[in-house]
Parts: structure tokens; sequence; C-alpha cells
């Protein structure tokens, strides 16, 4: 407001300074013109007010810059009104008093508006009819030769210089006037652009504010969900661990024509897949230790449609026909084969949920180079990309939907078929674990595209390594040390790796486990990696490894901190095991472990 109005103030300034140069000029020979008329004409009131006037230029001129700009206006302004009115009086409408008038009104309306014009108009109407009525009454005579007037080569040039004066002074302040109207409106549009393009800024962004906030309450979403989860599935999977190990070990004592094999098959699925939920769980606490391996996306995508989770998903939705289009070569990423396939299962099941009549479940890939010009999030770094699309012709998904989809619990699926509602919320955890984005195209009634991006890496495929055929009792009588501070998981442990050919002593705690070892040499420790009392796994390994640094180790955990762990393993601790494990497993673990180089390590999922 204060810059408008000092825009103003200069405007209004150099308007004044141009009326006292034109007015300095005029009067001078208004001046002559007048001296001239007393000698001629006797006029020595009209040459009084022209020297009273011409003074009060004069003096406006000499002191302008030390007075103010209103006090200057007023003078000038009624200058211009006296000699108006003066000239009214002597001549009439004959003299220049009509153009003065004129004069007065453009000015004033230039110095003080539109209000101000209208009152300049105003008091020249009344001006004007005053001095007529007093023509008109006879209190005004016109003592004018009008004739001699008109003839008089001197009045044609003070009438000319004077019209040259008034009319250039009427085109000089309305020509500035355009010119800085024209300004004004340049320096508007000048502003309006910019105050265009800092709204466009402010809104991409509250924008990127709103997204990352929504982005940051998922994410705290995610971790308070994490964090639960993680505190609940080491002791899930202890728990779990009865359920599968011991109907897998009744199993192989009991005759295949035997009609409790089924009861003893069913509650040992029924364990794995309660173990399964909790490996979501623990993808949600999203605290794992495996190292990322190099992918070939096309060939998890096929192994994936091909495996017994999507045909359980085919029993289900026998309608839907699910396709896979692909590129020849492969398309390599850096990630978690068991979690990707997870995230693609998810997102079938999810897929063919929508479509309860049937239809098309295309799955995609491609790659893709990302650039600054065709990225589809902002902070999505430039390169190359596996892109992985699974779409289907379902219902689609409604806005307040999109919003929800990826929230832990969250689902509109029918209840006993669809898992537990964190389907979309462990694809979500398994792309942020591989650095990746995803985005979800959808319309309600028209479908559904999932779009999964990946950072594509040119290191070599992993070798397949091909496991040799292991008879489970394959133990020679080595001994091994197991320590857990779970009474049922010690008697599970001691009753498989019995049962494997071993020679098994168990300890419950990590200081037990050192007093133990001290005096009897182990070919092998299985240490449980979070225990409740004393010391826990690491702190137990650390001191087992400075008694005997060649001890071979496994950890065992059903949920551990990924920190601890992985400082275990970098201080040398062989493989990885996981609860709830199999027989198979362990049997496989444990031979490969004693049989095993140094300086190797296996994870077992």
């Amino acid at each position: 407001m204060g810059n408008n109005e000092d825009v103003m103030k200069k405007i209004h300034e150099e308007q004044l300074d141009r009326v006292l140069m034109c007015l300095n000029y005029i009067g001078a020979f208004v001046l002559a013109a007048s001296l001239s008329r007393v000698f001629s004409m006797g006029w020595q009131n009209f040459l009084y007010i022209h020297i009273f006037s011409y003074i009060v230029v004069l003096w406006i001129s000499l002191y302008k810059k030390h007075l103010p700009h209103t006090i200057k206006s007023i003078l000038l302004a009624g200058i211009l009104f006296l000699l108006a009115v003066s000239g009214l009086s002597k001549f009439g409408l004959v003299g220049y008093s009509s153009a003065m008038m004129l004069i007065f009104c453009i000015v004033v309306t230039v110095f003080y508006g539109t209000r101000g014009g209208i009152i300049s108009v105003l008091l020249s109407s009344v001006a004007v009819a005053v001095v007529g009525a007093s023509f008109v009454k006879g209190m005004l005579t016109l003592n004018l030769d009008i004739l001699g007037y008109i003839q008089s080569p001197f009045s044609w040039i003070l009438g000319t210089v004077s019209m040259v004066f008034l009319t250039g002074l009427i085109v000089i302040i309305m020509s500035k006037v355009n010119s800085q109207l024209a300004g004004l409106v340049r320096d508007l549009n000048t502003q309006n652009t910019e105050l265009l393009t800092t709204n466009r800024a402010l809104s991409d962004a509250l924008d990127e504010t709103r997204r990352l906030k929504t982005g940051l309450e998922q994410a705290q979403k995610m971790e308070l969900v994490g964090i639960v989860a993680g505190g609940v599935v080491h002791d899930l999977n202890n728990v779990l661990a009865a359920s599968i190990n011991y109907p897998e070990m009744l199993l192989l004592d009991t005759p295949e024509d035997s009609p409790l094999r089924k009861p003893l098959e069913t509650i040992k699925k029924s364990g794995l897949r309660a173990a399964a939920i909790v490996e979501d769980l623990l993808t949600l606490s999203r605290r794992r230790v495996a190292n990322k391996e190099v992918l070939d996306i096309n060939n998890i995508v096929a192994e994936c449609v091909a495996g017994p989770e999507v045909e359980r998903i085919k029993i289900f939705h026998p309608k839907a026909d699910i396709r896979v289009e692909h590129e020849g070569t492969p398309l390599k990423i850096k990630g978690f084969p068991v979690h990707f396939a997870k995230t693609i299962t998810n997102l079938v099941s999810n897929a063919a949920e929508a479509m309860p009549e049937g239809g098309k479940i295309v799955i995609k890939t491609s790659s893709e180079i990302i650039t600054v010009e065709n990225r589809p999030d902002s902070k999505m770094s430039e390169g190359e990309y596996a892109l992985l699309q699974v779409s289907d012709e379902g219902q689609g998904i409604s806005e307040e939907e999109k919003e929800k989809i990826f929230e832990p619990f969250y689902t509109k699926k029918e209840m006993g078929r669809s898992g537990t509602g964190l389907g979309m919320t462990i694809v979500w955890n398994s792309i942020k674990d591989h650095e990746g984005y995803i985005f979800l195209d959808s319309i309600k009634g028209r479908g559904t595209t999932f779009r999964l991006y990946f950072p594509i890496t040119h290191e070599p495929l992993p070798e397949k390594k091909v496991r040799p055929a292991l008879s489970l009792k394959n133990g020679r009588g080595e001994s091994i040390l197991v320590v857990d501070d779970v009474k049922e998981q010690r008697e599970i442990a001691t009753k498989i790796l019995t049962m494997l050919g071993y020679s098994v002593a168990v300890k419950s705690n990590g200081e037990e486990a050192l007093d133990y070892i001290k005096d009897h040499p182990a070919d092998l420790v299985l240490l449980d990696m979070v225990m409740q009392k004393g010391m826990d796994g690491l702190d137990t390994y650390q001191k087992i490894h400075e008694l005997r640094p060649e001890q071979k180790v496994i950890i065992i955990s059903g949920y551990a901190e990924t920190d601890r762990l992985k400082r275990a393993l970098e201080l040398g601790a062989g493989a990885y095991l996981k609860k709830p494990y199999l027989t198979e497993t362990v049997a496989c673990a444990v031979r490969e472990e004693l049989d095993k180089k140094p300086k190797e390590r296996i994870v077992y999922n």
C-alpha cells in the first residue's frame, strides 16, 4: 500500500512540474499583453491580477522542493480558477476564460482524482452562473471593443501563443498520464505474472506438503504396527513351533494307512499357515537380516504364477484369467525373492477379489528410463527402472479407498478367503524394502492398475545351487549344544537333533552355555538370539568367540533385532535359522554348517 502511494505522489509531482513550467511561459506572455492593454485600454485591475498570479507561480517554482505537494497543488488550482473567473468577468465568454476553466478542471482532476474533478466542475459551473447573472442584471458590463480586439494583431498573437501553450499543456499532461498508466499496467501485469508464479509455487509446495504429510502419517502407522508386530512375533513363533514340529515328528513314525495321518497333517498345515501370517507380521516390522540378492523379476513372476499360492487363488476365483506379458531379456533388480513373490501374490489376490464375475488379470513387466521430464514422482532418481504392472478389469477403487488401501487390516474382501487384511500393507512395506515406488491408477467401475518401479541392476545373476538330497538321519554322532530360554524349544530341538543322529546338550541361558563350553567342546552350537534373562544371543556369542574363535554357531530366532543379529553374523556366526523350523530345514542347516568351509554363511527362511 505504501509503495502505491509513493508512486502516485511521484506522478503528481511530475505533473505539477509540467503545469508550473507552462504557466511560467504563459504568464510571461499574458503579463506582457496586460501591460499593453493598460496603455491602450486602461485595464489596470486586470494587470494587478496577472502580476499577483505570476508572482505566486514564480514563488511556487522557486520553493517547490520545500512546499508540501498539497499546498502547491491548491495554490496552482486557485491561480487557474482566479484567472478563469477574472477573464470571465472581463470578457464574458469571448476571451480565454472557457479554456482556463477547462485547464482548471483537468489539473484538479489529475491531482485529486474523480472527486476533485467533480468539485472543480461544480465550482466552474457556479462561477459561470454567478458571472452570467451579474451581466444579465447589469452588475457587470462588457467594456470591450470587440471589433478592435478582433482586428488587433497583438490579440491574435497572444491568443495563438496562449492556445499553443494551453493545448500543449493538456496534451503533455494527458500523454504523460497515458504513459504512466501504461507503465502501471505493465508493472501490474509483471506483478500479476509474479503472483501467479508464486501462487503456483505455493500450490505445488502445499501439494508436496500434503503428500509428505500423508506419507509421514502412513509411515508412522506402519512403524506403529511394526513395533506391535515385532513385539509378538518372537513369542508367536515359539508357540507355533510345537504345532508344527510335533505333528511332523509323529508323521515320520506313522504308517501311510493310519487314520491319524490326516489329522496330524491338518495340524501341521494349520501351524504352517499361522507361521505364514506371523511372517507377514515380521514383514510389517521390517526387521530382517537376509541380504539382498540379484533377481530376475521375469523368473519370479513365472514361478509365482505357477506356484501354490496363485493356484489357491484360482480355486477360489475360477473365472479369473491370469495372463503374463514380459520382455524376453532378464529384468534384474536387487531384493528378497520371497518377499517379492509375496508382493505379486497379494496384488493378484487383490485383483481377483475385485472381479467376482471374472475377467482378465494382466501381469506385465518392462524396462523404463526415468528422467526429470517423465518421472511420476518428484522424489524418483533418474535412471533405468524395472516396471511391474498388475491390471484387472474389476470394480475399481474409489478415491476414499485409495487413501486407505495400504493401511494395516483394511480390507473389503470376503472373510475367510482373503487373509488378514495385511496384504496391501505388506506390498507397501516390500516396495520400500526394495527401494521402489508404487502408483495406483484406478477409476471406480473401470478397473485398476498397480505400477511398481524398481531400480535395475546390471550385476550378474547368482548361480543356482542345487542342494543334494540328504537323508534325514544324517548325523554322525557330532556333539551339538542347544541354548534357548524356552523349555519347549529346547525339548523340540533335542528330539529333532537326537532323531537326526546327533549328541545333544541343552542350556537355558548364556551363562550356563559358557560354563559348559569351557570344559565340553561342541562341534556346533544352536544359539537362540533373543533370551529374556541374562545375556542375549549376541553377548553369548561374543563370549564364545573369545573362548573358541573357530567355534561353529547357528543363530536361531523367531525374531531378532537387525543390528544385533548382523553384528553376530559379522563376528563369524554361520547360518541363520528362523523359527518355527521344519525337521528337513534343521537337518540341512546342521549338516551344511558342520561340513562347510570357514567364512561361509547361509540364511534359512
